[in-house]
């Protein structure tokens, strides 16, 4: 791969993002797809490449097995875990503490912690990564087969049906920035997996 060839600003950023959109909706497997498309044109760049691609590849390799290092923790393999929590960690090293606004040191500590305790994933949720100051995207974001329409709840099926159109469109306007089905939710993740991961998207985001 000649430096022309490796993947532009917005295709590293909008895998970045959509890595960790999906990482916060504990999509832990899916969650390598978008940085292991970016990571793998990265990795073959040459003696030539600038020093921020080495630094890209190095964020984009550690986050690929910190992920892969929790989603092996829910498969209590914790012999793999630790192999990926200090390989991560090594990469990592090559990447400023604060780097693309991912806050990489406290992934450092948490691979740190995760290593010397595979099984507190057991006790404690799985860490936030922090990006551009906020957490990641809320874990009310989830996959599903594509087209697949999500049930509604009882209470909307017994309501009227101007009640209801009332009360969705509360919603609608009050919607959180990071809720399913909202720009923050599905920009990052669905639009990324549905053309990556084989037709899955979000829940809300249908098509």
């Amino acid at each position: 791969m000649t430096t022309s060839d490796a993947p532009d600003e917005p295709t590293r950023t909008a895998a970045l993002r959509a890595g960790l959109a999906l990482y916060g909706a504990g999509e832990f497997h899916a969650a390598h797809d978008p940085w292991e498309s970016v990571w793998l044109d990265l990795k073959d760049g040459g003696d030539d490449a600038p020093e921020s691609d080495a630094r890209d590849e190095a964020l984009f390799h550690g986050l690929i097995q910190f992920t892969a290092a929790q989603y092996h923790a829910r498969d209590r393999n914790w012999s793999g875990v630790d192999g990926l929590a200090k390989s991560a960690r090594e990469h990592f090293s090559a990447v400023p503490d604060d780097y693309r606004g991912v806050d990489v040191a406290a992934v450092r500590r948490a691979l740190d912690r995760l290593s010397a305790d595979p099984e507190r994933v057991e006790r404690f949720p799985a860490p936030t990564v922090r990006h551009g100051g906020t957490a990641s995207p809320p874990s009310r974001c989830r996959l599903m087969p594509r087209g697949v329409r999500r049930r509604r709840s009882q209470r909307s099926t017994t309501s009227t049906p101007t009640r209801s159109r009332t009360r969705r469109g509360s919603r609608a306007r009050r919607r959180p920035s990071g809720a399913p089905g909202s720009p923050r939710c599905c920009s990052t993740s669905c639009a990324w997996t549905r053309r990556k991961n084989d037709g899955w998207c979000t829940t809300d985001c249908r098509g």
